[in-house]
């Protein structure tokens, strides 16, 4: 069976969703808004018209229409006042994808183009370059797949009602015109439609409309009749085989395509590129293997414990704990992980078990709970925490907190390779919070970590929000990244989140096609799920195109900020199916 899915957009608060089924060659799916959505004051949209008028044409076909009033190109997050509605971006997957379609039609427009203001020269809902991006990436994404894709171009206003609204929603018009061009997909331009019939009846083209924007009956039967023909054109090309590459997104959502998996190593470059743009460079780490001290031990029913200080580079001491367990026997190659605290002044005692929070204290001892395990763990204090207080950033030589985090991690599984009874091969890295991102961080840079588990560690910037009282205190809403200890110069890109070093998706893709577990609770007021969910979303295109799908995984614990029982020990099992080791 074949398919076409069509996409498209109106002003309209009213979802709907329907299927014209019939026995067909052909499938039609709507995906839209009130222009495609069915009305109760429309007999017939122009989804409802379009089995027929292919029939005439010789073409069976199945019209799934998805129309949602008020959809635009865009996500929830992008505009609040039409924040209770799924957009594009969030039903693309779910209302486009999962259908299979041979072709899809898609008619963004009215709603990015609005001004909820309704004052001249204000911003549209979904800026211009953003629409484009958006357009862009399901057309970039489409055609990946093999479908064919006709871009839908809305009508403008009824001539009554064109003021500067109108002018705005002509650029999104021909923004969708130049779309076409550049893609060579099928355009139907639903304006010009009604314009000619200006011209060829010399009657007024308001007897095409029911409101100010939306078409009337005889209004849908042109707009039917235009897409039947352009259908019947881009069936009758050859058709496009899927292709294997990746489409995904950069840090400011346009589409990334990679044609070939040769091409991933230089994907990976960019990705610590714009990292180091903000964290500063990552140090030479030609340096001889660190020395360490014992400066305590601690001896426990299934391992020791060791209190050290490990000599990272000169002048430079880091204090850590490495725990052994105690079943090492002579030759054994036991794999190894590096276990990152959260923002907690107590730095590496919270891994331990030995927070400074009740709550820390109960859930967050993964490094002598993965110890007890049967791992060899080191857990390293964070630059000012734990025992690294005081800590002057300021006359260090990394241009972040951050960087010199990432470097201090990286020599710390410097020491573990040195250990002759650590299988460097297989070494991983945990941490919740602070430790979760720090994670993603070092892994990111250093190939040797082959696991990756971040607990609250992340989410999508867009989606990242402390409130307007930590805002104004921060200088804005991503102030919290630009503090000393972490990434001073995040300041350049502004705090507001209008411009961004990276984003997180990216960084999980700079992982891949090594293992990565996120414990990602539906309560995180710090890190919100949704935009989780939507990093994981774009990430699992690239680890779906390396061929190791499962080597992601996510859960979303019903909890606030935590690190729960059931989901450190799905990672602990991930851990051990990752790093060769039998579990317990």
């Amino acid at each position: 069976m074949t398919s076409i899915l069509l996409v498209c957009a109106g002003l309209m608060f009213f979802p709907q969703s329907f299927l014209q089924a019939q026995s067909s060659d052909v499938r039609i799916v709507a995906f839209g808004n009130s222009i495609t959505a069915q009305r109760k004051t429309v007999q017939k949209v122009f989804a409802q018209r379009l089995p027929e008028l292919l029939k005439e044409r010789g073409i069976n076909a199945t019209v799934i229409n998805s129309g949602v009033g008020g959809s635009h190109s865009g996500r929830v997050i992008d505009n609040r006042p039409t924040a209770h509605i799924q957009h594009a971006q969030n039903r693309f997957q779910a209302q486009v994808l999962d259908h299979h379609p041979d072709l899809v039609i898609i008619g963004f427009g009215a709603n990015d183009a609005y001004i909820d203001t309704k004052k001249p020269g204000d911003p549209s809902r979904i800026p211009l370059e953003k629409f484009r991006n958006n357009m862009s990436f399901m057309v970039e994404t489409l055609q990946a797949a093999g479908i064919k894709v006709v871009l839908m171009a809305t009508n403008g206003y009824k001539p009554a009602n064109r003021d500067f609204l109108h002018e705005r929603l002509l650029e999104y018009i021909s923004e969708v015109e130049k779309i076409a061009r550049k893609y060579n997909t099928g355009f139907v331009n639903n304006q010009a439609t009604f314009e000619k019939f200006e011209q060829s009846t010399g009657k007024s083209a308001s007897a095409l409309f029911e409101d100010y924007l939306h078409p009337n009956d005889e209004g849908h039967r042109l707009i039917a009749e235009s897409l039947a023909a352009e259908i019947q054109k881009v069936l009758a090309l050859r058709k496009a085989g899927k292709k294997n590459i990746l489409v995904s997104k950069d840090q400011n959502g346009a589409p990334i395509t990679l044609p070939k998996a040769s091409r991933w190593e230089s994907y990976r470059k960019q990705v610590r590129a714009r990292m180091e743009s903000v964290m500063g460079p990552l140090p030479d780490r030609k340096l001889p293997a660190p020395a360490y001290e014992v400066t305590d031990s601690l001896k426990t029913a299934k391992y020791t414990r060791l209190h050290i200080r490990v000599k990272v580079k000169d002048d430079e001491v880091v204090p850590a704990y490495l725990y052994l367990p105690n079943s090492i026997k002579k030759g054994d190659k036991i794999p190894a992980m590096i276990a990152l605290h959260e923002t907690d002044p107590a730095g590496k005692k919270s891994v331990d078990g030995e927070g400074s929070y009740e709550k820390s204290r109960q859930t967050l001892g993964y490094g002598k709970e993965l110890a007890a395990r049967g791992y060899v763990v080191i857990a390293p204090d964070y630059p000012s925490f734990g025992e690294s207080v005081p800590y002057d950033f300021t006359q260090d030589a990394y241009e972040s907190g951050t960087m010199k985090g990432i470097f201090n991690h990286m020599r710390c599984i410097d020491l573990l390779e040195q250990l002759d009874f650590v299988d460097n091969k297989n070494i991983g890295a945990i941490g919740h919070s602070l430790g979760g991102h720090n994670s993603m961080f070092l892994s990111a840079f250093d190939e040797r970590v082959k696991v990756t588990v971040s607990s609250c560690g992340w989410t999508q910037l867009d989606y990242y929000d402390i409130g307007p009282e930590a805002s104004e205190r921060y200088g804005g809403r991503l102030g919290p990244f630009a503090q000393q200890r972490y990434m001073p110069l995040w300041s350049k890109y502004g705090l507001d989140g209008a411009g961004k070093p990276f984003e997180y998706h990216e960084l999980i893709l700079a992982i891949a096609p090594r293992a990565f577990f996120s414990s990602s609770p539906t309560g995180d007021k710090n890190f919100d799920v949704a935009g989780v969910k939507e990093g994981i979303w774009l990430a699992e295109k690239g680890y779906s195109y390396l061929s190791v799908p499962n080597r992601l995984q996510v859960r979303y614990p019903e909890t606030g900020h935590e690190f729960p029982g059931a989901a450190r020990e799905e990672a602990y099992q991930f851990i051990d199916q990752i790093l060769s080791k039998k579990s317990d």
